[in-house]
């Protein structure tokens, strides 16, 4: 049971936005959980995030039928972790009327596969635009926008995508702007990856 009906907000946005910076903090002991739960049962490397916005932050994480974390019928060959949360004055994350004011929605994911189609098979997004390529810390990788018709869990999103082998990567927000390539960029360069067997920090 994937934890995510994608973001509901009526318009992508585009680059732009207020550049007010997201404060960051140590993400909660059942986000480091999750991550070790997952990488103890697939050989996927999990992007495990260590930092993430900590204003009303409420993470999204899979429960499976036996409501248990990464319980039963939870997705074996991938790791989702989502997070919403209340950006500072001026920010601008989900649009529209629906959303409450500054909600932001931040997303990291994995797949064990890469090349054409991965989006679709994430259930990322079904039409997503390169934006050009870059490189985060170590990472080098790409920025996509998903239109927010496109429809899956990236729908309105700006994402910033790199692989690794066998694996697909990426960290993205709702709509493309200053602040949430910033945040993208500063959740990524927290992101540790954790492997079958290895521990990570529990807060």
């Amino acid at each position: 049971m994937l934890g995510s009906s994608g973001c509901m907000g009526t318009d992508s946005g585009g680059e732009r936005g207020h550049t007010s910076s997201v404060t960051l903090g140590p993400v909660s002991s059942e986000v480091a959980r999750f991550c070790r739960l997952v990488a103890r049962r697939t050989s996927l490397g999990v992007p495990c995030p260590t930092v993430a916005p900590t204003s009303r932050a409420h993470w999204v994480l899979c429960r499976g039928t036996d409501r248990r974390l990464d319980g039963r019928r939870c997705p074996r060959d991938r790791f989702v972790a989502e997070e919403h949360f209340i950006g500072p004055t001026g920010y601008e994350g989900i649009p529209g009327p629906s959303a409450p004011a500054r909600l932001g929605h931040l997303i990291v994911w994995a797949i064990a596969a890469v090349g054409p189609g991965v989006f679709e098979r994430m259930g990322s997004c079904r039409s997503a635009e390169a934006l050009g390529s870059d490189r985060v810390g170590s990472r080098a990788g790409h920025w996509y926008a998903c239109p927010q018709a496109a429809g899956g869990i990236d729908s309105g999103h700006v994402m910033f995508v790199w692989t690794k082998q066998s694996e697909t990567y990426a960290v993205t927000a709702h709509r493309d702007s200053p602040a949430n390539r910033e945040l993208i960029r500063r959740v990524a360069n927290g992101i540790q990856l954790v492997l079958t067997g290895m521990q990570v920090p529990s807060s």
